[in-house]
């Protein structure tokens, strides 16, 4: 039998079927999001909760296209939710676009640097900002606060606020780049 047959029966409700899926794709994508969450925890989570979304929805899969990928991407994408969901800084929504950026077809995904390491090189890279940018940066990306929040706060206008952040956050990601490039030599 053959995959798109499997995918037709589980489509239609078969257990047997879902389960031969869940036996051959299991361990690999155990392994996949083992290397994105570095965590055996989230790792094991994360793959019963793809597969869980590969049952709910499984009248919606195509078995025309690669379930494989489809099985992958579900995957990444509920580790992505669980890491917005756990913290809300700039320096993850950064990691996450360095992250996309590497092609997860192939096996870059060891390439890519730790979240843990990308925190400590935005430390690094947060002391070139001038004292007030670094505050106001603080205040809107770690504290969550807004700009009119940040003006009235700091007793600045609105237009400072986002001055003094875009000016930020242009220096961070040129500190980032250059750190990501010279890591990446050394290693």
């Amino acid at each position: 039998m053959t995959e798109r047959e499997h995918i037709e029966n589980m489509k239609q409700g078969s257990q047997a079927d879902f389960n031969w899926l869940y036996d051959r794709y299991a361990d690999h994508l155990y392994g996949f999001t083992l290397k994105m969450s570095r965590s055996v925890v989230v790792a094991e989570e994360i793959v019963q909760d793809a597969f869980l979304t590969v049952w709910q929805k499984r009248e919606q899969i195509n078995p025309d296209y690669s379930f494989k990928a489809f099985l992958f991407t579900v995957a990444k994408n509920k580790i992505l939710n669980l890491f917005r969901s756990q913290v809300r800084l700039l320096e993850f929504e950064d990691f996450v676009i360095h992250s996309n950026s590497i092609d997860l077809s192939t096996n870059a995904v060891e390439e890519k640097i730790s979240y843990d390491e990308f925190v400590d090189m935005l430390k690094v890279a947060k002391d070139v900002l001038p004292p007030r940018q670094l505050e106001i940066f603080e205040l809107s990306k770690e504290l969550d606060m807004s700009n009119k929040e940040i003006a009235e706060k700091l007793q600045i206008s609105e237009q400072t606020v986002k001055n003094q952040l875009t000016s930020a956050l242009k220096l961070l990601k040129d500190r980032l780049s250059a750190a990501q490039f010279l890591m990446l030599l050394f290693l």
